[in-house]
């Protein structure tokens, strides 16, 4: 792996690109390779939605000035269990707000200043998720959503 890094290295350093980023690194792997890169990776993308917050990973790499970029920002069958837009915390809240459960975990995992890369085909949902930008969780809603969180 260090040598797909160092690749990508030589990628950035040729102009081929601006920045270079990690998938799916967990901590340790996170440290060990920021450690050993001549240029830092500027994001770890991983899987990260209400019921796999991943805090701790997320706050870690931001102390290394790295962004986090979430992946099924809003559940994908098969990856967290369960559906994420079906959950009644998810629905109170987004009611509350006059938005919907997708909206409500894009804007929860944006104000935690997660990136988002919700998968859309429709030019409606596009729309929606453009949408979850306008909303403003309070400290209760956020709280709620935390304790979705089944990765502690």
């Amino acid at each position: 792996m260090y040598e797909v890094w160092k690749n990508m290295e030589a990628v950035c350093e040729a102009g081929l690109t601006k920045s270079i980023g990690v998938s799916n690194a967990n901590a340790m792997l996170f440290v060990d390779m920021y450690a050993g890169a001549k240029i830092k990776p500027v994001t770890n993308q991983i899987e990260n939605n209400p019921y796999l917050a991943q805090t701790k990973l997320v706050n870690l790499t931001g102390k290394f000035g790295c962004t986090t970029t979430a992946y099924a920002p809003i559940g994908a069958s098969g990856f967290t269990g369960g559906n994420l837009l079906e959950d009644e915390v998810l629905k109170k809240i987004a009611e509350k707000h006059g938005a919907s459960p997708a909206q409500i975990a894009l804007a929860w995992n944006m104000q935690r200043g997660v990136i988002v890369i919700p998968k859309s085909t429709t030019k409606e949902r596009i729309k929606e998720n453009f949408d979850a930008l306008d909303i403003k969780l309070d400290d209760e809603d956020v709280e709620e959503i935390n304790k979705l969180d089944a990765n502690r």
